[in-house]
């Protein structure tokens, strides 16, 4: 294998984006995943390589994904991880975002930092102050749409900011974008979906929700709008709706509560109710809950629920129980079949079945989450609450030793 990725490597460095195709996936067979994708950041402008860094695993939004399911499809950390790099931060705000080239947080004052995923360098970019439920992280650019700043692209390599010409702005009251597709609901109390082009500028309109009038009074003054492969969410101030994503037809609507949308279908959480649709509308499974139940994450074979005194991790197609934490536990994700929960600091990883892998106490109040394909990364304040600092948990390579995380 050496002998290969040295042959490759001699042929990136006089080739062009092809050959540094070809090294960055031999260093990736290799499970050299950071030296793979620095390979191809000089080149990240070539379809190909751009083709091939977005199809890699990562935390786009707030929950993970614009469907807010904190699942996300990559190689979990399965085995006792080490501390790859810690740094300090003034950051106060609650979230991470992660590509393979970028982590992402928001300083006290709500202006980007930037941090190299691979070593913890950071880099304040002058912004003015985001919110981050406005933000979407794209492979080298983040996204920020709210209807103060409009829309702005900050390129994360460059660290400049530009904005987009959007006419339409001021009439928006909450919007949500999945890459090439943003949905956005006015003020006059409808809603339309459009096609977005790569650098962020709104394309063409593809529908109009309701075709014609207004939103009725349940869905009136729609507070938040969720993505998902095949269907957008609706969560209005008494019920939600599920349209199609291509056409903008009513799918099914519900009773209140918050949802997880994928692409099998929608988990709905009213306290004391959870139930399951498919992507149809029809209910799969439905199940009252002790004490209501708070949180959650959903993947296509579980959803985990903190339910009172408990952390259940449910069987999607059933809502049976396959594994059971005895005591309330904060849901971070599931990641690929690991599941990542919290209590007092410590981080814990198992399986679905519930079984324990591996703990790791990170000496503060874990409130931000975010994963990479094998990495993950938590924000922690410390329990006075006056630092904060973001530390990268990383599983050993198959030939490195097994260090216990500390």
């Amino acid at each position: 294998m050496d002998a290969e990725l040295r042959t490759l490597e001699r042929a990136a460095l006089s080739g062009g984006a092809r050959e540094r195709l070809a090294w960055a996936r031999g260093l990736e067979r290799a499970g050299r995943r950071d030296e793979a994708v620095a390979a191809l950041v000089p080149v990240r402008d070539d379809h190909a390589v751009r083709a091939h860094l977005e199809a890699l695993p990562a935390w786009t939004h707030l929950d993970g994904n614009p469907g807010a399911t904190d699942f996300l499809d990559a190689r979990p950390v399965a085995r006792t991880p080490h501390v790859r790099w810690t740094v300090d931060v003034s950051a106060e705000t609650q979230f991470l975002l992660a590509s393979p080239l970028v982590l992402v947080t928001l300083d006290e004052d709500g202006h980007l930092v930037a941090i190299d995923p691979g070593t913890g360098a950071m880099r304040h970019i002058p912004t003015p102050p985001l919110r981050f439920e406005c933000l979407e992280l794209r492979l080298a650019s983040l996204i920020h749409d709210d209807d103060e700043t409009g829309v702005l692209v900050v390129d994360l390599v460059t660290g400049t900011t530009r904005a987009v010409p959007d006419p339409g702005r001021a009439a928006v009251h909450t919007s949500a974008r999945d890459r090439d597709f943003m949905v956005r609901v006015l003020t006059s109390d409808l809603v339309e979906a459009f096609s977005t082009e790569p650098n962020g500028a709104v394309r063409e309109k593809l529908w109009r929700f309701p075709a014609s009038g207004h939103l009725d009074e349940d869905l009136a003054g729609c507070a938040d709008v969720k993505i998902g492969p095949n269907s957008v969410v609706l969560l209005g101030a008494a019920h939600f709706a599920v349209l199609d994503r291509a056409t903008g037809a009513l799918v099914f609507r519900g009773e209140g509560g918050d949802v997880g949308v994928d692409a099998l279908g929608v988990l709905h959480l009213n306290p004391p109710s959870l139930s399951v649709h498919d992507a149809v509308g029809k209910r799969v499974w439905s199940r009252t809950l002790d004490d209501g139940g708070v949180e959650l994450a959903l993947s296509p074979d579980v959803l985990v629920i903190a339910n009172g005194g408990a952390t259940c991790i449910l069987d999607r197609r059933t809502g049976w129980p396959v594994g059971v934490v005895r005591e309330y536990r904060h849901v971070h994700a599931v990641i690929g079949d690991v599941v990542y929960t919290s209590a007092a600091g410590s981080l814990e990883a198992r399986r679905l079945s519930a079984e324990v892998l591996w703990s790791f106490d990170a000496g503060g109040i874990i409130d931000a989450f975010a994963a990479l394909d094998a990495r993950i990364f938590l924000g922690v304040r410390s329990p006075d609450g006056e630092s904060r600092r973001i530390l990268c948990l990383e599983e050993p390579r198959p030939e490195e030793p097994l260090r216990t995380a500390r």
